[in-house]
């Protein structure tokens, strides 16, 4: 179950490989202890680093240290001479300085294929103290953990993901071996981002490559041009699949591409150097590290202690039956087979129930979190001036985003009243806006901050070009030239507002087309012109069109 009250620091997941032969997964202990004691020098405090404790560790069992409130245990399975093995290392860090005490939870797990190879994950999360009045401690800078380095730099250890090496630096990319790199980039079964940084006018990359792979180590492939003559000859090559980057910008081509699928390039994202000038490097490491190295979606499917615990009591379980069915061969055997299976599935009903109140817990307690954070947000803002007001309940959202696609809408036009707002199809569409809040939120956000000071402003520009060129999300000013000749279709764009026609052809939109996918946006809106607002009759999902020829 996924902790919600803890916040997500880095992830990485990749395939190791014990080039001698050796135990795999004694070379990730060793590592892990020297790690582990490393971090005990630097904090003053002592940790079991004998064979005899690690050895145990190794096998499942459970360590604390002295002098600080820091605790380790993991649990092993082996099946067939496999191990399947996992690890939490807590460290609850009280700086005595007037601020919430942290705990920092690393999780480590190891899925063994053979004595010598595995999949090795790692997640690195906090939380800070629930219900604490005060000051939080400083996030630290982004770094990749020390264990993932230390793995990384062991040449007794071949370190990859989908069989690309994840252990060198940024690769630089030109003519001798800009083929090489366009069968990784197009790979269908690439299961590693590749990041290309092109250079600019100067010749060099607007952001450092080498900052970019410290920043997200082994979660992507980072490569990179130095001179334009470099890029072109990588370009060449990309631009029929129409995938070339050019003049400074960075692109992120996502995992297992389809290029031969007319619309798979527009998965692959990109930042524009425009953006990338104007924001800065930061701006564009942050952002990546962000997508790349801290998706929780991982953490939810990652191998966990309990994982590894209920493997054992499969395995335990099997061999009761194994040895059931061995001594008993008669008719009270299926009588207690049915009775063994019955009080399992009580077993695994009760431990669902426990988690599903454990979660109900943690959502009541964010919940009033959030109440009480939106009601101080109103409240401490009645009394102030609209741009006071406006800034209170937006840091409100960024604290604790809304949790519903109506308390998004209703938020939105809270804090930005005279910029937007919704017909009554509108509120009635927000039911059934499947998209997650909080890139609802940011959709919205860039429309009221973006979007609506171009229509409102007396300059004559490409509103649709300069929304797409500041915004993560794209404007389509309308529809395609075959879905505006149905007149069915096409009226499924009506819409009215306070009396007045209003005709929701434009549309807000994510890269992703897949209504599944909690990242999908769609938010269809017309520009009213009596109340100067940008006003939503839908954001429900795809309307009609040529392509779909369905409504949601």
């Amino acid at each position: 179950m996924l902790d919600l009250n803890r916040t997500m620091f880095y992830k990485t997941e990749f395939d190791i490989l014990a080039l001698k032969g050796q135990d795999a997964l004694w070379s990730v202990v060793l590592k892990i202890r020297g790690w582990i004691a490393d971090k005990a020098r630097r904090s003053s405090y002592r940790f079991p680093c004998d064979n005899a404790t690690w050895t145990s560790l190794k096998n499942g069992t459970r360590a604390k240290a002295e002098g600080a409130d820091v605790e380790m245990y993991s649990s092993l399975h082996i099946e067939e001479g496999v191990y399947t093995w996992a690890c939490r290392f807590a460290e609850n860090v009280d700086l005595k300085d007037g601020s919430a005490p942290r705990q920092w939870l690393t999780e480590v797990g190891f899925k063994g294929r053979s004595l010598e190879e595995s999949t090795f994950s790692l997640v690195l999360s906090y939380s800070d103290r629930a219900g604490f009045i005060g000051p939080l401690q400083a996030v630290p800078g982004r770094s990749i953990p020390k264990l993932v380095d230390y793995l990384l730099k062991d040449d007794a250890l071949d370190c990859t993901v989908s069989g690309i090496n994840v252990k060198s630096g940024p690769v630089e990319v030109g003519s001798e071996n800009a083929q090489e790199m366009l069968g990784i980039i197009a790979n269908t079964d690439r299961g590693i981002p590749v990041v290309f940084a092109s250079p600019g006018t100067l010749g060099q990359p607007l952001v450092d490559p080498h900052e970019l792979h410290r920043a997200l180590g082994p979660n992507a492939l980072v490569c990179y041009a130095m001179g334009l003559q470099a890029a072109e000859a990588m370009n060449s090559l990309l631009e029929p699949l129409r995938l070339a980057c050019f003049g400074g910008a960075v692109r992120v081509y996502a995992t297992q591409p389809r290029v031969d699928e007319p619309l798979d390039h527009a998965r692959h994202r990109f930042v524009a150097a425009s953006a990338i000038r104007e924001h800065g490097e930061d701006y564009v490491v942050d952002m990546l590290r962000r997508a790349l190295a801290q998706d929780v979606h991982f953490w939810q499917s990652m191998l966990r202690v309990d994982d590894v615990k209920h493997l054992n009591r499969e395995s335990a379980r099997e061999r009761r039956i194994a040895e059931l069915k061995r001594r008993f061969q008669d008719e009270a055997l299926e009588e207690m087979l049915s009775t063994e299976e019955a009080t399992e599935a009580l077993k695994q009903d009760n431990e669902l129930i426990k988690e599903e109140n454990n979660q109900l817990r943690e959502e009541v307690h964010n919940l009033r979190a959030r109440c009480q954070s939106y009601e101080a947000a109103f409240a401490g803002a009645s009394a102030a001036d609209g741009e006071g007001r406006l800034a209170e309940i937006v840091r409100a959202a960024r604290r604790l985003p809304p949790a519903t696609a109506t308390e998004t809408a209703r938020l939105a036009v809270a804090a930005f009243p005279d910029r937007i707002d919704f017909t009554e199809r509108g509120w009635d569409s927000c039911g059934e806006c499947r998209t997650d809040p909080s890139v609802l939120w940011a959709a919205i956000h860039d429309m009221c901050t973006i979007l609506h000071p171009l229509y409102a402003g007396s300059e004559s520009v490409d509103i649709a070009r300069e929304f797409n060129s500041r915004s993560t999300f794209s404007l389509a000013r309308g529809e395609g030239r075959m879905t505006r000749k149905s007149p069915k279709t096409m009226a499924s764009r009506k819409d009215d507002y306070q009396g007045r026609d209003i005709f929701i052809e434009p549309h807000v939109k994510s890269s992703t087309g897949n209504q599944k996918d909690p990242n999908f946006v769609r938010i269809y809106f017309d520009w009213d012109e009596a109340s100067e607002k940008l006003v939503v009759g839908d954001c429900g999902g795809h309307l009609e069109n040529h392509s779909t020829r369905s409504v949601r």
